[in-house]
C-alpha cells in the first residue's frame, strides 16, 4: 500500500500541474506586421473649426463628423473638395434633436438612412440622407429598444441596421461580469432572437461605450471590436447570428481603480486601438502600443477578419479618427498638425491593398 501511495502522489502533482497550465491567464503578444509602407497624406481640408469628433464616417461624396459644436452634433463635409455642407442634429428635446449626447454614429445604405444613438435614453434616431444639397438631413423617426419594465437597467451602447428586419446591438447589464449582456440581433421592438455574451478577458471596463471601438463591414456581415486600454481585436459574423471569428490579445489591459471601484488608467497602462474603420476585406486601426497616449499616432495598421497584421502604414501626420469609404476605396481622416490643429486628410491604399 506505501508503494502504491508513493506512486500516486507523483501524479496527482503532475495532473495538477498540467492543470493549472491549463487555466492560466491569457498570454498576449504584439503583432508583428511584416509588411510596412510609408504613407503620405493628401490635405482637403485645412480648418475644421470643430472640436475633435467622436467619430466620423465616410459614404457616397460626403464625409460625416460626430461632435457637438454650435449646437448641433453631425456636421458634413464634401470629400474632394473639403467643403463644409452644414451642420443638423440639434442638441434639445425637439423633434429629431437629441438631448443627451449623440453616439454610434452609422449610415445603413440600402435605405439612405443615418442612426445615432442617444446616450442613457437606449433611443436610436433616424435620419434621411437627401440629394438636395442645402438640406442633407432630415428626421425621419427615432425607435425605442428595451422600454419594458423588466429591461430598465440594460443599457444600449451601440446600434447598427443590419437589414430590414434586424439590428446588432450592444448592451450591458450592470454590474459586469462573465456571460453578461453583450451582442445581440434585435428586432426594432427590442426582442432579442440571437445573443453573444462572452468577453476575450474579464477585464470588462475595457468594452465600455467609451474605451471600445466598433465598426461594421460595409456589407454588415461582419463587425470589429477593438479596446483602447490593452490591445485586444475581436471579429464576428453578424448575419444570421452574432459568432466570434477570433479573438487577438496583442497588448495587456492593466488598469487601477478608484475608491468607488471605477476603473482608471495607470502609469503602467498601455493605449491600444484609438479608432477603427472596415471594408468588408480589412479591419483598419490606429494602434498606439504605448504607455503614453499621444505617440505611436502616425499609423494605420491593418489587419484581415481573422485579426491576422496584413500591413502597417507609417503615415506622416498624426492620425485621430480615420473612416473607409467603399465607393473611392480611400481612407479618410481627422489629424492634428504639429501646431495642435484637426484638419481633413486622405490616403490612396488601393495599391497595396487588391
Amino acid at each position: 500500500m506505501n508503494y502504491l501511495f508513493k506512486g500516486i502522489i507523483p501524479t496527482v502533482i503532475l495532473f495538477l500541474f498540467l492543470l493549472s497550465c491549463g487555466t492560466k491567464s491569457k498570454e498576449f503578444s504584439p503583432p508583428t506586421f511584416k509588411k510596412q509602407v510609408k504613407l503620405k497624406h493628401t490635405v482637403i481640408q485645412d480648418t475644421l473649426l470643430l472640436h475633435p469628433p467622436r467619430e466620423i464616417i465616410s459614404f457616397d461624396k460626403y464625409i460625416v463628423m460626430n461632435v457637438l459644436t454650435d449646437g448641433k452634433y453631425l456636421h458634413i463635409f464634401d470629400k474632394q473638395t473639403g467643403e463644409y455642407l452644414g451642420g443638423y442634429v440639434e442638441k434639445g428635446q425637439g423633434p429629431g434633436e437629441i438631448a443627451t449626447r449623440g453616439e454610434c454614429l452609422d449610415y445603413y445604405k440600402k435605405d439612405k438612412i443615418i442612426t445615432l444613438l442617444a446616450t442613457n435614453t437606449n433611443q436610436c434616431f433616424i435620419y434621411a440622407v437627401n440629394d438636395d444639397s442645402d438640406n442633407l438631413l432630415t428626421f425621419e423617426s427615432k425607435k425605442s429598444f428595451f422600454g419594458n419594465i423588466t429591461a430598465k437597467s440594460e443599457k444600449l451602447s451601440s446600434i447598427f441596421k443590419i437589414d430590414e428586419n434586424f439590428y446588432l446591438s450592444d448592451s450591458r447589464i450592470p454590474p459586469l461580469s462573465t456571460n453578461n449582456q453583450r451582442f445581440a440581433l434585435i428586432t426594432e421592438t427590442g426582442e432579442k432572437t440571437n445573443t453573444y455574451n462572452g468577453f476575450a478577458t474579464d477585464d470588462y471596463e475595457a468594452y465600455s461605450a467609451s474605451s471600445q471601438r466598433i465598426s461594421i463591414s460595409p456589407n454588415r456581415m461582419k463587425m470589429a471590436c477593438a479596446t483602447y486600454y490593452g490591445a485586444v481585436l475581436e471579429t464576428f459574423e453578424t448575419g444570421a447570428s452574432v459568432n466570434l471569428i477570433r479573438e487577438k490579445l496583442f497588448y495587456p489591459i492593466i488598469m487601477g481603480s478608484t475608491k468607488s471601484g471605477m476603473a482608471i488608467a495607470t502609469d503602467e497602462t498601455i493605449y491600444g486601438f484609438l479608432d477603427i474603420c472596415t471594408s468588408d476585406e480589412y479591419v483598419f486601426t490606429i494602434l498606439i502600443g504605448s504607455k503614453e497616449p499621444n505617440t505611436g499616432l502616425k499609423n494605420i495598421s491593418v489587419f484581415n477578419w481573422n485579426g491576422d497584421p496584413v500591413i502597417r502604414f507609417e503615415t506622416d501626420i498624426d492620425l485621430f479618427r480615420i473612416c473607409y469609404n467603399e465607393d473611392d476605396n480611400r481612407i479618410y481622416a481627422v489629424a492634428r498638425t504639429e501646431d495642435y490643429d484637426y484638419i481633413l486628410v486622405k490616403f490612396d491604399v488601393s495599391d497595396y491593398l487588391k
